[in-house]
């Protein structure tokens, strides 16, 4: 019984990597818009990636003389909670993000319209962002596509996906952080030469 549960889910795992390595590359991302300004992380609840995205941003960008202007912006898909949950705020503490203080926002039309890319952490919720606001599709990203060398490090499925380390261990927040950092830098570092 376990052997079969554990090689219904290798094969599953297979199954899914394989159809992600084709289908991933027919993904349409839009072009870079010159100079932009405003920038929107997307996630489902607001509370972990997107929210971790938008504080690391802004600390990065502080940092940087290569894109003072940018000011930067969070908000998920269906948010129901009304903070980040303990882990992800001690994941994000470790990593010199403060998260304590991030009230998670549900994404409005308003707020897309203000942005000038829109990115999301997974595929379906592009595909969800695309359905709910049809007039701003060519400002809509994926975050994981900026991350340099991802398509040596993560086969198939992660290479298009940043995981939700919702409800998981701390190891699985840092993780997630570390994934979300190296995107983020990734997506800097082309605005700026851009």
């Amino acid at each position: 019984m376990i052997v079969r549960r554990v090689l219904k889910k290798l094969v599953k795992g297979y199954l899914r990597d394989f159809f992600w390595t084709f289908y991933g590359q027919t993904m349409k991302t839009p072009a870079i818009p010159k100079d932009p300004q405003r920038l929107l992380f997307i996630c489902l609840g607001n509370i972990c990636r997107s929210a971790y995205a938008h504080h690391y941003g802004v600390r990065r960008v502080a940092q940087t003389e290569a894109t003072p202007r940018l000011r930067i912006a969070s908000a998920g898909l269906l948010v129901r909670a009304k903070q980040s949950p303990d882990t992800a705020i001690a994941a994000a503490g470790q990593r010199g993000v403060d998260l304590d203080p991030h009230a998670p926002t549900q994404v409005t039309e308003e707020e897309v319209r203000a942005a000038d890319m829109v990115l999301a952490m997974e595929p379906g919720q592009v595909a969800e962002l695309r359905d709910r606001f049809p007039a701003h599709i060519d400002k809509l990203f994926l975050l994981a596509v900026f991350e340099n060398g991802s398509r040596k490090m993560y086969p198939g499925w992660a290479r298009y996906h940043i995981e939700d380390p919702y409800g998981k261990p701390l190891a699985q927040y840092t993780q997630c952080f570390e994934r979300i950092e190296r995107c983020v830098d990734g997506l800097l570092a082309q605005l700026s030469r851009s």
